[in-house]
């Protein structure tokens, strides 16, 4: 689509809507992506602005970053090197992430560069390690969310973790936190599978967390880190259910889409919820129980509702 395109659906997701909060979430950022978020600066100029990058890609458009008024940049590294560049299949990925990371912050492109994490079976063993030696770096935000996957396309399932692998992980965070220094971390996941894992084995976690609008979050409060710092932790839950309250996703066609459809590859239509080409945002939010993509959204509750009434008659 070309940006006057963009600046069409934008002025209606504005008007419709009232969208605080615009992500592009490529995880790679082309010259046209600097397009897209050009036209939403100059359309919703009070809205808070981001984007998700590899820390590469960027770096062939950066001169263009800093008139973009962002309000936070996400960098995506996965474990230490050896884990990162694995995971990523590319050697050297790491590093130039990091170089990236680091660019951002000393030119002061945003005021907030997180670092997000996805966690897998490849490199559970050394987030905690790369938290802290990215935090000595002068990193303060980062965001580990487990991996989702989807039976019979990718990621593949022998990358999810274990209740042990996950809850185990959760208390080598946890014990770490006083070495950190001015931290705030989430551990943030969307499976009802993560949910049971806390249940059944970190029950006081579980029995602790605290519902709010789409969500239900578990935190230790401001404790003290290295040289009296404060340090948090944030576990939280977004059931799947729920995502369409508090994301519009869109893709490159203008295709209102829901979440996991992007692991098939090309997107079914069964996985649309309308096209911003041709439709309002109003007209989809109104339709979208009658869609077909709306019966993603129903296996997920009827997945979650099984959990919490097994959760509820103790049946683990």
């Amino acid at each position: 689509m070309s940006v006057d395109d963009w600046r069409r659906i934008i002025e209606r997701c504005d008007r419709d809507l009232g969208l605080g909060t615009y992500v592009y979430g490529g995880r790679s950022l082309p010259p046209e992506g600097v397009d897209v978020l050009q036209a939403i600066r100059a359309t919703a100029p009070t809205a808070r602005l981001g984007f998700i990058d590899n820390g590469l890609s960027s770096m062939a458009v950066r001169e263009r970053l800093p008139g973009l008024a962002l309000d936070w940049i996400d960098v995506s590294l996965d474990g230490l090197e050896a884990d990162h560049d694995r995971q990523r299949r590319r050697v050297g990925s790491f590093r130039a992430g990091l170089a990236g990371a680091e660019w951002f912050v000393e030119n002061g492109v945003a005021p907030k560069v997180n670092i997000l994490t996805c966690l897998t079976t490849l490199n559970r063993g050394s987030v905690v390690a790369m938290i802290h030696e990215l935090n000595g770096r002068g990193f303060r935000n980062f965001v580990v969310t487990p991996v989702t996957t989807v039976e019979g396309v990718r990621p593949a399932a022998s990358l999810r973790l274990s209740a042990e692998q996950f809850t185990t992980f959760l208390d080598e965070l946890q014990s770490s936190l006083h070495e950190l220094e001015d931290a705030w971390i989430e551990v943030g996941f969307f499976g009802v599978e993560y949910a049971a894992y806390l249940a059944r084995r970190r029950p006081d976690l579980w029995t602790r967390m605290r519902d709010g609008r789409d969500s239900c979050t578990w935190t230790t409060g401001p404790l003290c880190g290295r040289a009296g710092t404060e340090c948090e932790l944030h576990v939280a839950y977004y059931p799947s259910s729920l995502t369409g309250t508090r994301e519009f996703i869109v893709n490159t066609n203008g295709d209102v889409i829901v979440p996991k459809s992007m692991a098939h590859g090309r997107i079914a239509p069964e996985h649309k919820l309308g096209n911003l080409r041709v439709m309002d945002p109003a007209e989809i939010v109104a339709s979208m129980p009658v869609r077909d993509g709306w019966s993603f959204y129903m296996e997920e509750l009827k997945a979650e509702r099984a959990f919490l009434r097994g959760y509820a008659d103790g049946n683990f």
